[in-house]
């Protein structure tokens, strides 16, 4: 029996042979969680505080992290050149004798991933010489989103415990002792789901900048996934203010469209620079000249493939040429397809819903469903998961966008029975 299951039952037992004992022991929980509801600000920060101070102890109780996987050694270097002023590496002379999985030695030596993680990784290699104090900071800047996403959708008290169950969530803390990211990702999908809500009640030019910062993220995380979510939360918002008949145009474009432009065209041409840089071409991202380079498998299983090239190293064949091209070929087939659409959700259910106390709550969905606003926020969340199963492989990072979102759900389950009815979905009261 798995260990959280164990603690269930224990939990379980307790409250039916000392009912009483545990209902005071609750209390002594409660009376805190109900400071803390009275200063919203304070349940952000502290949510981002331990997320902090927990993956930066659990490190150093043992030991600074070191990179395992191919990907790791990908960020690194990516956080190496930006944390020396520079945007990328000229093309060593000798480079094809130092070609790695994830990394571009032509036209400059780079990695291939979008910014957002090195940028991190950077930070934390100014600041102290140790690039896991950005992986540190992404998981304490992540709990503080989502805690401050959760704040439009339910009571401050509420919107805490979130931040907490996402600093303590298994695979927060596993980002967090690692280099290939998910806070971030996570961070910049909550501030586009949290702007979002407060855009749908009310649009304001604040929810607008930071719905625009959580989508600049996004584009330089996960770029795909976070065009899927910020594509999914705009229908949200333009549903509910076409049922509710009260936004103007002239309201949307002032308030909402033009702030959102004032921040994405910089980035736009930000990122535009550093595409130029890399690879000579404004429009074309390092991951897409690496594809052309090394590749054979395509990203999405609605592509083809490409032809093989001629591979210098044989470990870049095995991965490129057989272990991706298996992958991708089991699931072009009906057969293939089902099994790897249900492998990957089962791989998706596990990560971002690992023990009883997240499973617990999602029980209670059923109830959820019947309410519109909160029915519309879960399309959002089914969708966003089958927009993931046209991708060829499948990490726990991908979905890092939306996991404000699984975290959403799994506060409303306990609050179901004691709604608050103040936006029309159930949201839980203080």
């Amino acid at each position: 029996m798995a260990l959280d299951a164990v603690i269930f039952c224990l939990v379980l037992a307790a409250s039916l042979c000392a009912p009483v004992r545990v209902c005071r022991s609750l209390r002594l929980v409660e009376r805190p969680l109900r400071w803390i509801g009275n200063r919203p600000g304070l349940a952000v920060v502290l949510s981002g505080v331990l997320a902090f101070v927990l993956n930066a102890a659990l490190s150093l109780s043992v030991h600074i992290p070191q990179p395992q996987v191919h990907d790791e050694f990908s960020y690194l270097l990516q956080a190496d050149t930006f944390a020396h002023g520079r945007v990328t590496n000229p093309p060593h002379p000798l480079g094809v004798h130092f070609e790695s999985m994830h990394i571009l030695q032509v036209p400059s030596y780079v990695s291939k991933y979008p910014p957002a993680q090195g940028v991190m990784l950077a930070l934390g290699e100014v600041i102290c010489g140790q690039p896991i104090l950005g992986v540190w900071l992404s998981a304490g800047l992540a709990s503080s989103a989502i805690a401050w996403m959760l704040l439009g959708f339910m009571r401050p008290r509420w919107a805490f415990l979130g931040g907490l169950l996402t600093a303590l969530h298994p695979l927060m803390i596993f980002w967090s002792q690692g280099y290939w990211g998910g806070a971030v990702a996570a961070c910049g999908g909550a501030l586009v789901l949290g702007a979002a809500k407060r855009l749908a009640d009310r649009p304001i030019i604040r929810h607008a900048l930071l719905c625009a910062g959580g989508m600049a993220i996004l584009a330089n995380s996960r770029p795909f996934e976070g065009l899927v979510l910020t594509l999914l939360a705009a229908g949200a918002v333009l549903g509910q203010w076409l049922r509710a008949r009260r936004q103007g145009v002239g309201l949307v474009l002032t308030r909402v469209l033009l702030p959102i432009l004032l921040v994405l065209l910089p980035i736009a041409a930000a990122m535009g620079y550093y595409n130029w840089r890399v690879t000579g071409d404004a429009l074309r991202m390092p991951y897409t000249v690496h594809q052309a380079t090394y590749a054979v498998a395509p990203p999405f299983l609605w592509d083809q493939e490409m032809p093989q090239p001629d591979y210098h190293h044989q470990e870049l064949r095995d991965l490129y040429a057989e272990w991706e091209v298996s992958f991708f070929e089991q699931q072009r087939t009906l057969s293939g397809f089902v099994a790897g659409c249900t492998s990957k959700l089962s791989f998706l259910f596990q990560n971002y819903v690992p023990v009883l106390v997240y499973q617990v709550p999602l029980l209670a969905i059923p109830w959820l469903i019947r309410r519109s606003k909160c029915r519309r926020w879960l399309i959002v969340l089914a969708l966003f998961s089958l927009a993931l199963l046209c991708e060829t492989s499948m990490q726990s990072h991908y979905a890092a966008p939306a996991m404000g979102l699984v975290l959403l759900f799994v506060i409303q389950g306990p609050g179901r029975g004691n709604a608050n009815r103040r936006d029309g979905c159930s949201c839980v009261a203080a």
